[in-house]
């Protein structure tokens, strides 16, 4: 899979699912999700570039109820993703550094 290739919704649930695996353990709170977004799921599931299932009844909490697990290739697309973003994001910025003030 290319990140060229994906869609904007694609990018943006990649990196919801990217900070999940890795803040929250793999933990997924189906809430901040829509239905465009399962069907992203579905379709990666069953590509097997990504894992996500339920997370067992008595562990569920207000944190989520299901999990996911990147594959490695998956891992390299959301570091590429949230660095593209970081630079869209900085350059669009509302602000001057000090430094840019003194130019």
């Amino acid at each position: 899979m290319l990140l060229s290739k994906m869609t904007k919704d694609e990018r943006s649930l990649l990196l919801y699912l990217e900070t999940c695996a890795v803040d929250y353990g793999g933990r997924v709170n189906f809430q901040r999700m829509n239905k465009e977004d399962l069907i992203i799921i579905a379709k990666w599931s069953t590509q097997k570039i990504i894992e996500y299932g339920q997370i067992a009844f008595e562990y569920c909490n207000n944190d989520g109820s299901n999990w996911v697990k990147l594959t490695p290739e998956m891992m390299i697309l959301a570091h590429e993703e949230r660095t593209a973003r970081a630079k869209r994001m900085w350059d669009k910025k509302y602000f001057k550094t000090t430094e840019e003030l003194r130019e």
